[in-house]
């Protein structure tokens, strides 16, 4: 094989190989509630960079208010997402408070964090403002980080979205039962002239 052919073979190769690279995109997740999530592995993403990625998305990093959601994460999604030993940012930060006794709050909502899965010794460090959330290895449990540190992110849907859909679905069903009582009261209405 002549130099050329090796190159053009090298390069064919190199090209495929870095395709294969640039292919690896994020995965949806959908828990039996049909909440929606989105994770990205990747180490390559700042906390500000992470909450732009899901706001493009029109996403939201993710927001974990209560022990019954975090459950549910675990179980139905991050167990199947096969996170291993990856970082992933969620929607917390402490507002940068240089306090050792800070609170954190939710991004998304703006509330207070209540509900909290951090490991032990966390949040630790007060120059430490944004949360991320181990993989497999320490149980999905919270920590404090640097927010220009690079990790992945996971997303989920709108805060506000996901509200709405529901409360949409609820008015809907509820429209339905009503339009069912009427048909079959006019049915029964109509039976008394036949």
């Amino acid at each position: 094989m002549d130099m050329t052919s090796l190159f053009k073979l090298d390069f064919v190769l190199l090209s495929g190989f870095l395709c294969g690279l640039a292919a690896a995109e994020p995965k949806w997740y959908t828990t039996s509630d049909g909440r929606r999530f989105l994770i990205d592995k990747e180490e390559k993403y700042n906390w500000f960079r992470a909450s732009h990625e899901c706001g493009r998305r029109n996403l939201q990093l993710l927001e974990i208010d209560s022990n019954e959601k975090n459950v549910l994460l675990m179980e139905e999604v991050l167990e199947k997402a096969d996170i291993g030993d990856a970082y992933l940012w969620i929607g917390a930060i402490d507002e940068f408070s240089s306090s050792s006794n800070r609170d954190f709050y939710w991004t998304s909502s703006g509330r207070k964090m209540n509900f909290t899965h951090w490991m032990d010794g966390e949040p630790s460090t007060s120059d430490e403002h944004c949360v991320i959330m181990h993989g497999t290895c320490h149980n999905f449990l919270w920590d404090d980080r640097g927010c220009t540190s690079n990790w992945g992110f996971i997303c989920e849907e709108r805060y506000l979205d996901v509200g709405c859909k529901k409360d949409c679905k609820e008015e809907k069903n509820e429209a339905i039962k009503k339009y069912s009582e009427l048909f079959i009261s006019l049915l029964d209405d109509c039976s008394e002239f036949e």
